[in-house]
C-alpha cells in the first residue's frame, strides 16, 4: 500500500527506491510507516507523516544519518504539528535510541494537559 502513497519526510518528497528503504529500516526496528505510533491515535487518513526527531541539518553536522529509525517516527498530522514543538535542543548525542520515547513521551504529555 504504502507504494501507491506520496510520502511526505519533514518537507521533503522522497523518491520510491528512497521511500522503499526507510519504510524497510522501520520495519526492521519493529515500526510501521502505515500508522502513527503514538498509542491510542485513532486516525484514519491514507497516510502519516515521517518526522524527524533531531533536524536532518543538526544531525548531519554531529555524523548520523537523519534516516536512521531510532531518528524517525510515524506520526498523523495531529501529532505532526505537536512534535514541531519538541525540544530536540534537549537530545543528546548518545541517547540516540531513546529520542523516540522521550518524544512519544512529550506527545502523550501535551495531549493531556
Amino acid at each position: 500500500m504504502i507504494d501507491a502513497l506520496v510520502l511526505h519526510v519533514s518537507g521533503t518528497t522522497y523518491s520510491k527506491n528512497t521511500m522503499n528503504s526507510v519504510k524497510k529500516s522501520l520495519a526492521e526496528a519493529g515500526h510501521s510507516i502505515e500508522t502513527c505510533e503514538i498509542e491510542g491515535c485513532s486516525y484514519k487518513g491514507h497516510a502519516v507523516d515521517l518526522h524527524h526527531i533531531f533536524p536532518k541539518a543538526k544531525i548531519r553536522r554531529i555524523g548520523i544519518d537523519p534516516n536512521v529509525p531510532a531518528n524517525l517516527i510515524p506520526l498523523c498530522p495531529n501529532h505532526h504539528r505537536v512534535a514541531h514543538t519538541f525540544n530536540w535542543k534537549a537530545l543528546r548525542k548518545e541517547n540516540i535510541q531513546e529520542w523516540r520515547n522521550e518524544l512519544i513521551s512529550f506527545i502523550l504529555e501535551k495531549e493531556n494537559v
